[in-house]
């Protein structure tokens, strides 16, 4: 860990000295040259912001840390509580236009006495990690191919010594990290509406609408894909109407440490949720606790990226493994699963269409006319992050939706509202009870949408995060762990369908809460 730090007065050449001294950290750390000149702009408008409410003479703090290679930009103004971003309408417009072309929020919180920024830039990616997981499959199935050309008893050895114990050791290091990172990205990501009173009046509207909506989107396109699949009747994967209503009581634990020894999602999230409501409820008495939370949810989330460093390698051993033991056939039937996710969300899009062209009266075609550039974005990236500037735009320029409500609405939305990933996995947890012959019941289908629904909301935001999906869909669900494997090979092409999707509902669902809120502009919807 390497820290750099300097106190100065806010003064015009000190201001010139920060930028200086941030441009030359973030280009040794290798960050982004056009992302390095969007946050010297955006530092900037923050610096000067703050030397016109308090004046030259105020004292502040910037440093710059290394913690595992990895860059961060502190600044501490001393002062009252004043957030930059919404000190005015013209200087928040300017600043959030940089936000949003960076694709990254910083994060802002009073400390002690001190205005505290927080910038986490990223480093710049040496080489796509899509081409790399390709890249994996391919040398799985050509290196798979070959060995099925040897003796079977060395494959089955080479299996059961090599490959089998490397795939066991990372779905133990998935399962370890999992608790903690759903359970850190829950809490800080409800701490971070800001206050009590934000989430009493727009935020409590906004997240049960979101529920609601995402209940009722899995239902549909649930009823979708369920006729494309034959599905018996046995007793394996059964759950009766006691053990779906165990399952919803179950939700509140017992004590506050089983649902981490035992993976408990929905325990885990439900704890989540009472701690940031009661933290957002004292807000600054607790500035200690949400600095160790803002801390801790970084590092697991380092810890994250570190392991999903490691996906191609799973890839690999997981679809290795299913060629030599004779069970490549699995993953070559598998076009189905493809084909139903496509379909569910198909499905969600056309309901959305649907439900704002009559309820606001506007044209169908005019709608996606407007909605389709950021949608395209997330569709070829499968990055929200990348589709951030233009999905905010449209939602403010193109679609009439308050700049409040976008500037809340859409952080809020990709962290908790992600329809794609619930119909997702509800299509990935019927195609694989098919497969392996798992009986399915109503209640089981009850249980498979809940469990659908509040793993799309804890799923963390970070590369690597479906993987914690996929394991808890089929640990909750009692689906063998071999399909594991099977989701994440096919991830490549979920994620591009998902974020998209995600993008698309979002722009949705602002337009109905702001036309109930009364913070929608109907001209400029209709234009």
């Amino acid at each position: 860990m390497l820290n750099k730090q300097n106190e100065d007065k806010l003064t015009n050449e000190n201001i010139n000295l920060t930028i200086q001294n941030m441009e030359e950290f973030l280009n040794q750390m290798s960050v982004n040259r056009r992302n390095v000149i969007r946050f010297k702009l955006m530092i900037e408008e923050i610096l000067l912001t703050y030397q016109e409410i308090f004046g030259n003479e105020c004292a502040y703090t910037y440093e710059n840390i290394k913690r595992f290679s990895r860059p961060r930009i502190l600044i501490k103004i001393k002062g009252e509580s004043i957030n930059p971003f919404e000190y005015k309408d013209e200087e928040n417009s300017m600043l959030q236009k940089m936000l949003v072309s960076v694709g990254l929020a910083p994060n802002w919180q009073y400390r002690n006495g001190f205005n505290v920024i927080t910038l986490s830039p990223e480093k710049e990616k040496k080489h796509s990690p899509i081409l790399t997981l390709l890249f994996s499959v391919v040398l799985a199935c050509i290196m798979g191919g070959l060995c099925t050309l040897l003796p079977s008893n060395f494959c089955m050895g080479l299996s059961e010594q090599v490959v089998q114990p490397v795939f066991g050791m990372f779905m133990g290091l998935i399962s370890a990290v999992a608790g903690p990172l759903v359970f850190l990205s829950v809490l800080w990501g409800i701490f971070s509406i800001g206050d009590i009173a934000t989430f009493g009046s727009i935020g409590k509207k906004m997240v049960l609408h979101f529920l609601f909506m995402i209940f009722g989107l899995t239902i549909i396109s649930g009823c979708a894909v369920i006729p494309f699949f034959k599905m018996g009747m046995g007793d394996s994967g059964q759950v009766g109407f006691s053990e779906l209503f165990k399952m919803i009581l179950d939700i509140v634990p017992s004590n506050c440490f089983l649902p981490f020894s035992e993976g408990n999602s929905l325990q885990i999230i439900f704890i989540a949720i009472a701690i940031g409501v009661a933290m957002l409820f004292f807000n600054d008495k607790v500035t200690l606790i949400a600095r160790f939370v803002e801390e801790a949810n970084m590092i697991i989330q380092f810890i994250m990226k570190g392991v999903s460093s490691l996906v191609p390698v799973f890839v690999f051993c997981s679809l290795f493994h299913l060629i030599i033991s004779g069970k490549a056939g699995v993953l070559l039937g598998s076009y189905k699963i493809v084909l139903m996710v496509l379909l569910s969300s198909c499905v969600v899009i056309v309901v959305y269409i649907l439900i704002i062209s009559i309820g606001k009266k506007v044209s169908p075609l005019c709608l996606i006319k407007k909605m389709l550039p950021a949608f395209l974005i997330g569709l070829t990236t499968a990055s929200s992050a990348a589709a951030f500037a233009t999905n905010a735009e449209t939602c403010e320029k193109k679609l009439g939706i308050h700049k409040k409500m976008v500037d809340f609405g859409i952080p809020l939305g990709q962290v908790m509202f992600r329809p794609g990933i619930s119909v997702q996995l509800f299509s990935i947890g019927i195609a694989m009870a098919e497969m392996y012959g798992m009986g399915v019941s109503l209640p089981w289908l009850a249980a498979l949408i809940l469990v659908s629904v509040m793993i799309s909301i804890a799923a963390p935001p970070v590369p690597g995060g479906g993987l914690t999906c996929y394991t808890i869909l089929v640990l909750q669900m009692g689906i063998p762990s071999e399909a594991v494997s099977i989701a994440v090979a096919l991830n490549v092409i979920f994620e591009f369908v998902a974020t998209a999707t995600n993008i698309f509902s979002i722009q949705a669902e602002l337009i109905g809460i702001s036309g109930s809120l009364d913070m929608l502009d109907k001209d400029i919807l209709r234009n």
